[in-house]
């Protein structure tokens, strides 16, 4: 997902004080949130098939990618509030960001399908590729069009690039909103929108959580208890929700009755068999995004309580291992199988498991160093001698 895998505190614009939005410990501690997320999603991966002794939580991966969502609307919100973001500078900072971990990684996937491919008696990759499907996908993740419509084109065999073509969809849906104006705004949008199709927008609220979730953040930490208001807050919110489920139960065998069922599937009757427009569009999603966004307040207001150095080896240190987030989620699946493939490990042993997984995520890592400077490059080509991109290291 991208997923926000930006740097929260580093994500400020020019000329805008740090602590004034986030302080250090709340970049430190969405630091550490991202970095944890995109670990969840790794293990949750690598549960099922490189460790046969553990339990398959994979459904955990799609849990953490909720958190992703939240985050990216936060940094986005946070980056482009009070109108000191032009278009230019905004578009400039996502497609480099975008592209210099996209490519990469994209390559690097490719090559180990065919690589996999070629190694004998390997069951983790049951799969006929060809020429032909690699430009297919080289196209569709490219133009970052591969999930309009729940069309749901990988990468090979890697499906976690399924998020970039959601959460892009959502800059480019942010961007329209805050930088166009007037009847070409709501053209504009109404446009993308038919483009992107339901199972995109189906997780917008989830991203849109983020965004409300800075405003919320700022409102409350100038607040004189903020923590007690939140509190409040968070009763009022649970009262509310506990009289919603209760209706909802009672309403349950309207949910479940035949008829409604049948008009389900005679909808789904008139739609191509290869779109599946609620691919994507599960609860489950929603039902840990938002309790994490909530955690997330209750944690950034109680970070402002706790001071924190940027020159601290600590600080430092957890800035550059979560700045790899981002690699670490796009290319682990293709380290995985890899080495599953090549490296006669024994997958029964726990230790042996835990080896693999550890030194996966160390060189996912390690990969954003490469990316990061392409990063730049690019970012010093679209901006030249006019200024530094927003997110002058992200």
């Amino acid at each position: 997902m991208l997923i926000s895998m930006t740097s929260p505190q580093q994500s400020l614009p020019i000329g805008k004080s740090g602590p004034s939005r986030l302080s250090v410990t709340g970049s430190v501690f969405l630091d550490l949130l991202r970095f944890s997320a995109a670990v969840v999603v790794a293990i949750g991966h690598f549960s099922d098939g490189y460790a046969t002794r553990w339990p398959n939580l994979e459904g955990s991966a799609a849990d953490a990618v909720s958190v992703f969502f939240v985050l990216s609307g936060f940094v986005i919100r946070m980056i482009t509030v009070g109108g000191r973001v032009s278009a230019r500078q905004y578009t400039v900072d996502r497609v480099s960001r975008i592209y210099s971990v996209l490519i990469p990684s994209m390559l690097f996937s490719l090559l180990v399908t065919a690589l996999v491919q070629a190694f004998p008696g390997h069951s983790l990759l049951e799969m006929h590729y060809t020429l032909a499907d690699a430009a297919k996908q080289i196209f569709a993740n490219l133009t970052l069009s591969s999930q309009i419509w729940g069309m749901d084109i990988p990468v090979g065999f890697n499906q976690v690039f399924w998020s970039l073509g959601y959460e892009c969809a959502y800059y480019v849906l942010f961007g329209v909103a805050i930088f166009i104006r007037g009847w070409k705004r709501v053209v504009a949008l109404v446009l993308l929108c038919l483009f992107y199709g339901p199972p995109i927008l189906s997780l917008l609220p989830l991203w849109l959580l983020g965004c409300a979730l800075y405003e919320a953040y700022q409102y409350l930490r100038n607040r004189p208890n903020p923590i007690r208001t939140l509190t409040l807050i968070y009763a009022v919110m649970g009262v509310a929700a506990l009289v919603l489920l209760l209706a909802a139960m009672h309403f349950r065998s309207l949910l479940h009755s035949p008829a409604l069922h049948a008009q389900l599937h005679h909808l789904r009757s008139y739609l191509p068999a290869h779109l599946h427009l609620l691919r994507r569009s599960r609860p489950r999603f929603y039902y840990v995004g938002v309790p994490a966004a909530f955690v997330m307040l209750y944690g950034l207001l109680l970070c402002d309580r706790i001071r924190l150095d940027k020159n601290d080896a600590i600080v430092r240190t957890i800035r550059t291992i979560a700045d790899g987030t981002f690699a670490l989620y796009l290319i682990h699946p293709a380290l995985f199988a890899l080495a599953g493939a090549y490296i006669p490990y024994d997958r029964s042993s726990n230790l042996q498991a835990c080896l693999v997984l550890f030194v996966s995520i160390v060189l996912g890592v390690a990969a954003e160093a490469p990316m990061n400077w392409i990063k730049q490059r690019m970012r010093e080509r679209l901006l030249p001698q006019r200024g530094k991109p927003v997110l002058n290291q992200t």
